[in-house]
């Protein structure tokens, strides 16, 4: 009768726990049931936790650069209007009435132009201006109209040493051959050590050495993967308000305006040219940030959920009930509880029998 007992009280047990395996979906619901499998579900659960959060983060940053290409397409607008104004200005034909129109038209989109980028934002944090732009200085003359496009998130400046040779014409970045410079203006775009940018050479009447420092801590931080190691700086300001589109040696876009050295009724006036390299600069910087959403953002993000998709198969390998054994277990389970409840009532029945008999 007592072994009869001791093993229902342990059926009794496993159906228990059968039944909340069952119940909950999961194969651990208390250490006891699995010491290792808990240890391993902490890690890969603590994984998963920084995975969803890179993810969030990724999603963020393809808002704000969305937002951005947006306002980038707006101003692409307006300088290809300033373009057309620019050039039917410059028809023989036109009228001086004609031009001043024309010039007025200028006035307001390059008042549009610089109205955008300052108010644009994303959740109330400016993306053009501020610290979202990074900061390249020459420390030549020479070496004018530099942009930082792309940064490592350094904390300390980085010095580049730049070299312009008069008589091969090659312009060289920390000893490394980056492009030529044939005239005044041309400009020269490299990449090295995490950093990616461009500037114009001036002057090419001599060689001239000098040096580009890029800022420290400055441009848009986007956090690709699930830690800091993932970091990289993009900027946001890449030299797209009037008095930077353009370049050193032709003028830039705000010389344009009324009583500026290229404004429409200046004679000799450079505005097709300056409005011209303005609309292909907007369309660069643009290309810029879809390149990073795409390429970068958009990558991370693939990648982030082929590793969420891995974590969950891995979580689920180890925690999730198998229903189909789970069943069939209980069936097992409820069958034998009813016999040994039919057997524990015979035996008691036998016994109440016999004490009767025993009793006369």
């Amino acid at each position: 009768m007592y072994e009869m007992l001791s093993a229902l009280n342990r059926l009794d047990s496993e159906r228990s726990a059968t039944m909340t395996r069952l119940a909950t979906g999961h194969r651990i619901n208390r250490a006891a049931d699995d010491p290792s499998g808990v240890v391993a579900l902490a890690s890969l659960n603590s994984s998963m936790t920084k995975v969803d959060a890179a993810l969030d983060g990724n999603q963020r940053s393809q808002s704000v650069l969305n937002t951005a290409d947006s306002t980038l397409q707006e101003v692409g607008k307006l300088t290809a209007e300033i373009e057309r104004l620019a050039n039917a200005a410059a028809d023989p034909n036109a009228t001086s009435a004609e031009k001043a129109a024309y010039q007025t038209a200028v006035d307001q989109n390059l008042d549009s132009i610089d109205a955008l980028i300052t108010n644009a934002n994303f959740a109330g944090s400016a993306l053009f201006t501020g610290t979202n732009g990074i900061t390249g200085t020459s420390a030549s003359p020479a070496y004018t109209d530099v942009k930082v496009y792309n940064a490592a998130n350094a904390a300390a400046n980085k010095v580049f040493n730049v070299v312009f040779t008069v008589g091969t014409k090659v312009v060289t970045v920390d000893g490394v051959a980056v492009g030529t410079a044939n005239a005044a203006g041309d400009q020269i775009n490299f990449a090295s050590a995490g950093y990616s940018c461009s500037f114009t050479v001036a002057n090419i009447a001599a060689t001239v050495t000098s040096t580009i420092t890029v800022t420290a801590a400055q441009g848009a931080l986007f956090q690709l993967g699930d830690s800091a190691t993932t970091q990289t700086r993009l900027d946001m300001a890449a030299g797209i308000t009037t008095a930077e589109l353009g370049d050193s040696v032709n003028g830039y876009l705000s010389s344009l305006r009324s009583g500026g050295t290229n404004s429409l009724t200046t004679a000799g006036t450079k505005a097709v040219s300056i409005a011209t390299k303005a609309s292909s600069q907007v369309a660069i910087a643009d290309a810029r940030v879809g390149s990073f959403n795409k390429f970068q953002v958009g990558t991370s993000i693939n990648a982030l959920n082929a590793v969420k998709e891995g974590l969950t198969d891995a979580i689920q390998n180890i925690d999730s009930t198998d229903y189909a054994a789970d069943t069939a277990e209980l069936q097992r389970q409820n069958t034998l509880m009813d016999a040994a409840t039919s057997l524990l009532s015979l035996a008691c029945s036998q016994q109440s029998n016999v004490l009767a008999l025993l009793l006369k």
